[in-house]
């Protein structure tokens, strides 16, 4: 539940977990695909449509959405968590289920208002969470236009993580390839970050593409999320890593 998530975020013993933040009863998931088709080196394939997940849950009524009601770096101290009607959905919005939310370094940062500056005060209350992987619940017309279907795995980038159920637009929606799981949350910030530092500002790309030859690859604080994306990256693109 999103109390336990709470609870998990103040307890400094666990560090590094993903929460889980499905409400109700356990659920077991057929999982109408043939699994992952994920490898772990570069390969040129022709992407599929992500499988079903089904059955789904009912909707309850209500959500639950932890928010933040004072700007502090104290994350206990700036949020609480709410109750409130499930949204109606329209347009170009799904409902997403949440089933995992990340958390990091940045959602302090976030409670604390630093990345809206000045408008952090006139802002408040703002929902919590910035990463999240789960399943569509619910489509808009135009959102079914673009072929976004109910029980369609995503994975989402946008405020409001640390909510039970969540309102996004479907232009908005992230991939995810197989049913929503720990790993996936992991790939986002962490795994987008250390990908963009190696492509984007070190200008890495895997040994032979474009004649890159093999070079040496130094990954500080390798121990972290974001290092551990980045050793991996390298390795698998065939270049020293030293960590």
């Amino acid at each position: 539940s999103v109390v336990d998530a709470v609870e998990v975020l103040v307890d400094v013993g666990v560090p590094g977990q993903t929460l889980v933040v499905v409400p109700g009863k356990h659920v077991t998931w057929r999982w109408a695909g043939e699994g992952d088709n994920t490898t772990t080196t570069p390969t040129k394939r022709k992407s599929t449509p992500p499988s079903l997940l089904a059955p789904l849950p009912q909707l309850p009524a209500q959500r639950n959405v932890v928010m933040v009601h004072t700007l502090s770096t104290n994350f206990q101290a700036a949020t609480t968590i709410i109750q409130e009607p499930m949204p109606q959905i329209s347009g170009n919005k799904v409902l997403v289920t949440r089933c995992f939310a990340g958390v990091n370094a940045s959602d302090v940062n976030y409670t604390a208002g630093r990345y809206f500056g000045k408008r952090a005060e006139s802002m408040l209350p703002f929902p919590a969470g910035l990463e999240s992987v789960g399943y569509v619940s619910a489509v808009g017309p135009e959102a079914a236009k673009r072929g976004v279907r109910v029980g369609q795995p995503v994975s989402t980038l946008e405020y409001g993580a640390f909510s039970t159920h969540g309102v996004v637009s479907s232009d908005r929606l992230l991939p995810c390839s197989s049913p929503p799981s720990p790993e996936a949350v992991a790939l986002l910030t962490s795994g987008l970050t250390a990908s963009l530092a190696l492509q984007r500002t070190a200008r890495l790309r895997p040994v032979g593409e474009k004649g890159e030859r093999r070079k040496r690859v130094l990954v500080t604080a390798a121990a972290g999320g974001t290092g551990q994306f980045a050793v991996q990256l390298a390795k698998i693109w065939g270049h020293e890593v030293i960590a």
